[in-house]
Formats: C-alpha cells, structure tokens, sequence
C-alpha cells in the first residue's frame, strides 16, 4: 500500500493538535465487538502507556504495510506481555516476497497470514529496516508469534472506539492530498470508500493508537503514521460521515499474540507459497 511508487506521508513526539487523553484503557479481557456508550472512556492514547514505538519514516518505500502491522503486534503484544519489542520490517518485506510486492504495495492481512505461516515476526534489531527489497536472510533471532486476526470491513466509528480501547488498530485511509500536505492540527477529510482507494493509489496503513478531544473540544482520532514526522496525527472523529473521515472506519484490523518466541526468517518459497500476481486492497 502506497502512493505514486514513494512512501506516503504522515506526521513521536505527541499529537499535532493539543490533546486532552490518557484515560486508563480497558484490559485484554474486553471483547471485540460494539458495547452499549457508556462502557467506554472519554479519552485513550495507548503511547503513554508505553504500547508504542517511535515513529519511523518509511523513505522512498511503499512499505506502510508492513509498518502498520509490526506497529500493530508491538502493541497487542505489549498489553498483554508487557514488553515492548520493536518488530522487523525488512523480514515482511524481504520474506513475504510472493504474496505481497515489497516497496510496491502489500496487503496488511497478507502479512499476518505470512506472520503466522512462518511462527512469528523477528525483532527490528536483528534485522533492521534498508528502505529496499532484497534478498531473504535466514536468521533466528527473539521475536513474537501471533495466532490470529480480526478484519471487519465497513465499520463504524463507534465499533472503531472500541476496538481502540481494548488496544491500537491497525485501519487503512484514503491518503489524498489534504491528509499528505494540510497544515490544520486536525485532518479531515472524504469518506473514501475501499475502491476509492485502491482506484485512485491513494490506500495508507496507519495505527489508530488512541482518542479524545482538542483542547478547543474538537473529537479526534490519534493517528500513527510511517512517514517523514515527530508527531502522532489528529483525525477529525464523530464527522457523521459513513465510514469516518479519510474513510477510517473501512478496514479495521486487530490481532491476538502468544508471546515471544524464536523465530526464524523463512521466505515465501521456502515455505512453498505460490506467486501472486493480482493487485489487491490491503
């Protein structure tokens, strides 16, 4: 998932707008579905909570893909092992190398079924992030196993809060230019549809680490990105748009971990997996 063939921008050092968060967030004993208004805090920001890692800029790779799913397994890992390891990069983009397209584009579920084809997802220090697709390295070194996800498609921001408040979660947006370039502490804008954003290159996979209000009561999303920045984004929240702001709500993705494990870096082939030759969402 990318745009124009380059990494696709967004904003570690707190949100672009000031942000009134830190409400203490639900455990993992929370399940995955919609609850009735009142069960909810007003306010979540998973990073002062220590859930999240430093944003990371993606460069000229169109790998957001593989950095909203490391980010996403950092997280779900973190609450509830309370470790926090910084997950590879490379290994995705380097051994997912025939179902997903590297610094091309890539499909976020992919990437999860890759992570759980091969035992797990190595640590970031034993093999670090080059900005390129190269060859499989096969190592074994720490890392995390998961073993399973949860997609919802078409959900609503009210689902989405939720999910934010059992954990972060991994959406996919419509990265046009208001998202890339807009100056405005909170972005808003259309609610893409999934064709919209594959039609028009414009899908970004982003971490949805939290949510509350502006200092001026504005609702926002607290948003992760991999690109060329030191703060989290705020998203406009509650817009009454179908879908949510920059399509938002469209693909929702949150996952369950095991621990840390072992891991060795397989590749696609290794593991006998067929090439994929079609585009498709992530």
């Amino acid at each position: 998932m990318h745009r124009g063939g380059k990494g696709v921008a967004g904003r570690t050092k707190g949100p672009s707008a000031p942000f009134r968060g830190g409400g203490a967030p639900f455990g993992t004993d929370v399940p995955f579905g919609p609850p009735g208004p009142d069960m909810l805090p007003t306010f979540v920001n998973w990073s002062t909570y220590g859930a999240v890692t430093p944003i990371q800029d993606q460069g000229d790779c169109g790998s957001c893909w593989a950095f909203g799913v490391t980010g996403l397994i950092e997280a779900a890992h973190f609450i509830q092992n309370k470790e926090l390891i910084k997950l590879s990069k490379q290994h995705l983009i380097d051994g997912n190398n025939l179902r997903n397209f590297g610094c091309k584009h890539g499909s976020c579920s992919e990437a999860l079924d890759y992570i759980m084809r091969n035992g797990g997802i190595i640590n970031a220090e034993s093999y670090p992030y080059k900005e390129a697709q190269g060859p499989v390295r096969s190592i074994t070194a720490p890392g995390v196993k998961i073993v399973d996800y949860h997609l919802i498609l078409n959900g609503s921001e009210r689902m989405l809060k939720w999910a934010v408040a059992k954990s972060p979660v991994l959406v996919t947006i419509g990265a046009d230019d208001s998202f890339l370039i807009e100056k405005k502490v909170v972005l808003d804008g259309p609610a893409y549809t999934l064709d919209d954003t594959e039609d028009q290159g414009i899908a970004h996979a982003v971490l949805v680490i939290g949510y509350g209000e502006t200092d001026l009561g504005q609702k926002v999303w607290l948003v992760k990105s991999s690109h060329d920045g030191e703060m989290f984004l705020c998203v406009a929240r509650d817009t009454g748009k179908i879908g949510g702001a920059f399509g938002i709500t469209r693909r929702i993705i949150q996952v369950e971990v095991a621990g840390r494990v072992d891991v060795t870096v397989k590749s696609d082939e290794e593991m006998g997996v067929t090439l994929r030759t079609d585009f498709w969402s992530i």
